[in-house]
């Protein structure tokens, strides 16, 4: 009776496929028939659900590299990108140097100060990649003051800004949408 009450737990957390199904099926059996395969399928669903930890260096990796660009600070801008980014600005393959230059770009002659901030809408999800691991992609808004000796010119713009973040915790991809 024992083994058939098993059997029918691990038969309904399997098909929940959650970590709280299996979690429950482990607090009634934790020495259970099934309770080894229950361990496994727990890792498998950390691997593709987005856990509290992740989307916080998610959010803290997309924050310094703002901040980078704020203060002109090219290498902790480094620091928040991979070596060679798959997309960056609809630009394929690019390179660490494409972001630094992205950066110098903002700062027109007339430009004296930029910050970047970030909204209060950031969504993170885990996508997986063709290698099998995750990365964690965050679709945000971002908007733009410009202090510039010009007046007449821009002074503000507001972004909706998709990125993929690293297992690292470094952007491997960025894209940024004009609103």
């Amino acid at each position: 009776v024992l083994n058939k009450i098993d059997s029918i737990d691990y038969e309904i957390a399997s098909r929940e496929n959650t970590i709280a199904a299996y979690n429950r099926y482990l607090q009634l059996h934790p020495d259970g028939k099934y309770a080894g395969q229950v361990q496994n399928s727990i890792e498998d669903e950390k691997m593709t659900e987005l856990q509290p930890e992740e989307e916080a260096t998610a959010r803290a990796v997309c924050k310094r590299f703002f901040q980078a660009i704020n203060a002109r600070e090219e290498n902790k801008l480094l620091e928040t990108v991979t070596d060679c980014l798959t997309d960056f600005l609809n630009r394929k393959d690019a390179s660490s140097a494409d972001v630094v230059t992205f950066m110098n770009k903002l700062y027109k002659e007339d430009v004296t100060n930029l910050n970047w901030h970030i909204l209060d809408d950031f969504k993170a999800e885990k996508v997986k990649k063709e290698d099998n691991t995750y990365n964690v992609k965050a679709v945000f808004s971002a908007e733009l003051k410009i202090e510039r000796t010009d007046t007449s010119k821009e002074k503000y713009g507001k972004y909706i800004v998709t990125c993929e973040i690293s297992p690292e915790g470094r952007i491997t991809r960025l894209n940024m949408k004009r609103l």
